[in-house]
């Protein structure tokens, strides 16, 4: 079965914790409520400010990541560290999230519908039968979906946190405009002519030198 190539980067990553996690006492807590309230739903796996990384997101990432690296049979590391390192990665994500909302910053539908459009053409198929073709690999389309909408408005974020940084003085404008002064470029336009200088046959040697002369000035 020809598996979905998709824009979203899913590798993990080794950065160092940036919250405490609460996942464990949060979960027995949410346990020991629901024993006597209702059925558990879902866990927490970490509190995020004011967002919350859901175990099941967890437990999502951690499978698509494992068989991501099988496919290219690549080594796992053991499950408790790339459990680790997944989660490490979701609080990651949820706090530029936050970032991202805090700031405004939306992906528009006409957007994600072109990132959608380019997934589909990569795997050779219409994007009106991606549903299907992901439907196929267990991946719900509507999860699906959002996911590209997120990583799309964090990569708008970085975007900005990159051009936050980027400071250009007015004397670093001038020094480079000195320079494309003095430096050919590939970039300029040479209107070039073909002049004719006559020289009758039966010139004389100082007519000739004379006509070398003007060549030499034109």
């Amino acid at each position: 079965m020809r598996r979905i190539v998709t824009l979203v980067a899913l590798a993990a990553v080794t950065a160092g914790p940036l919250i405490a996690l609460q996942g464990q006492g949060v979960a027995r807590a949410q346990t020991r409520e629901l024993a006597t309230k209702g059925v558990l739903l879902d866990r927490v796996a970490a509190v995020v400010n004011d967002g919350v990384v859901l175990n099941s997101e967890l437990d999502d990432q951690v499978t698509t990541i494992g068989e991501r690296l099988r496919a290219q049979k690549l080594e796992l590391p053991p499950q408790n560290v790339l459990r680790q390192q997944v989660l490490e990665r979701l609080v990651l994500q949820e706090i530029q999230a936050q970032r991202a909302n805090r700031a405004g910053l939306k992906v528009p539908d006409e957007a994600l519908n072109s990132a959608l459009q380019e997934v589909a053409q990569r795997n050779n198929i219409p994007l009106s039968q991606l549903p299907e073709a992901l439907q196929q690999q267990g991946i719900d389309y509507a999860s699906y979906r959002e996911e590209m909408r997120k990583e799309l408005t964090l990569g708008l974020l970085r975007q900005r946190d990159v051009l936050q940084r980027i400071s250009i003085t007015p004397r670093e404008v001038d020094q480079f405009l000195a320079k494309q002064t003095n430096t050919p470029s590939e970039n300029n336009q040479y209107n070039v002519s073909h002049i004719l200088i006559a020289v009758g046959q039966t010139a004389t040697p100082e007519q000739l030198d004379q006509a070398g002369k003007r060549a030499a000035e034109v």
